[in-house]
């Protein structure tokens, strides 16, 4: 409960021009493309390392509990803002423009930057799924698994990855790959789920005797 009510008002703060050094503790590393780039809990400029914070032009979340984009910068919208839970901040992937890119190599990386996030992401399979499109950040204990491993008792109506540098949809890979840290991908699904958890079994034990 307490993360829930603490952490939107950093993030409020933060989108309101108020500093607070300590807000981003945990380093993290994606590719930032020219364009469009679809980035785990990239929420203001001030987070990023690599490039200039001015060539951040746009960055748009995206409310699964409305189905509608929320803009975060610049001028926030607020009363949208307001309306997301805390957990929803750590979850998702947000939309962020860039007018430039490194044009270099970093971890092997080409056009990798570092940035920073305020809190260690909520693991997988905690994470609230909800009916309709959803924006998930993709997070290193995602690493090795399949598709199939993390969308747990989610009964997915279709799941996509942004190219950023195709500036395009694909469809999501069979398996997260270390590259993909950092970046975010999007699934449809019937009704409210969460990852990573089992439903029933077809596996049942043996009965009691007579």
């Amino acid at each position: 409960m307490k993360t829930k009510i603490v952490l939107p008002i950093t993030l409020i703060l933060l989108l309101c021009g108020v500093v607070l050094v300590s807000a981003w503790t945990i380093e993290y590393g994606t590719t930032i493309n020219k364009g469009w780039n679809l980035v785990y809990a990239f929420i203001e400029p001030g987070q990023i390392q690599g490039i200039e914070l001015s060539n951040i032009k746009a960055i748009y979340g995206f409310m699964p509990t409305t189905q509608e984009y929320v803009r975060f910068y610049p001028n926030p919208e607020m009363d949208k803002i307001n309306r997301m839970d805390g957990d929803q901040f750590r979850n998702t992937a947000f939309w962020v423009y860039s007018d430039a890119e490194t044009g270099k190599e970093f971890n092997g990386i080409y056009n990798a930057v570092e940035y920073w996030i305020a809190e260690e992401p909520i693991p997988y399979n905690e994470r609230q799924i909800y009916k309709g499109w959803n924006f998930i950040g993709i997070t290193s204990d995602m690493i090795p698994k399949s598709f199939e491993e993390i969308k747990g008792n989610c009964d997915i109506e279709r799941s996509h990855i942004w190219i950023s540098s195709e500036k395009e949809w694909a469809d999501f890979p069979e398996m997260f790959y270390p590259s993909m840290i950092g970046k975010g991908f999007i699934i449809k699904v019937t009704s409210d789920c969460k990852l990573g958890t089992s439903g029933s079994s077809n596996i049942n034990p043996p009965q009691i005797p007579n």
